[in-house]
This record gives C-alpha cells, structure tokens and sequence, in this order.
C-alpha cells in the first residue's frame, strides 16, 4: 500500500500550483535574437565573399609573374641563336 500512497502523493503534488507564465516580452526577444544571428550570417558571407575574391586576384598575379619570367628566359635563349631564328632553317644547304 506505500507504493500506491507514493504514486497518489507524487500525482497530488501540483494540486494548487499555478501555471508558468512566460514574460510579456519573451517573443519579441526570441524574435530579436534569430534576427540577429541572421545578420551576423550575412556578414560572415560578404567577408568569405571578400576574401575570395583577395584570393583570386593573388593567384592571377602569381600566374602573370610566372608567365612574365618564363617568357624571359625563353628571350634571353632566342638571342643566343638568331640566325637559327631569323631565318628558320637548321642546315645552310637546303633548296
């Protein structure tokens, strides 16, 4: 019989106890905060966006250089040979 004494006690035991009331403002403030981290959001976007692009023209430049200094070296081979180049023959006796 304790046992069914404990279960009527523990079932009685919110008898008189008045519901929970949320505040006035709860929801405009739960509003508020969604709002905010929605802003946040869009501003980490626009930096990733940001730096994307840094990115991007880096690699451009990293390119052109390499580019630039190949076609050096490749220049500084043309003068060495320039009657091979002046005249694209690589025998003197052809035709």
């Amino acid at each position: 019989m304790s046992e069914e004494k404990w279960i009527d006690d523990v079932l009685n035991s919110l008898e008189g106890a008045d519901h929970a009331r949320a505040p006035q403002d709860a929801f405009e403030g739960i509003q508020q905060q969604i709002n905010d981290q929605e802003r946040s959001q869009k501003k980490n976007y626009q930096w990733i966006g940001v730096a994307a692009v840094i990115l991007m023209v880096l690699c451009a430049n990293a390119l052109l250089l390499t580019d630039y200094f190949v076609s050096e070296e490749v220049a500084e081979y043309e003068q060495e040979y320039p009657e091979m180049i002046s005249n694209y023959t690589l025998y003197e006796d052809e035709w």
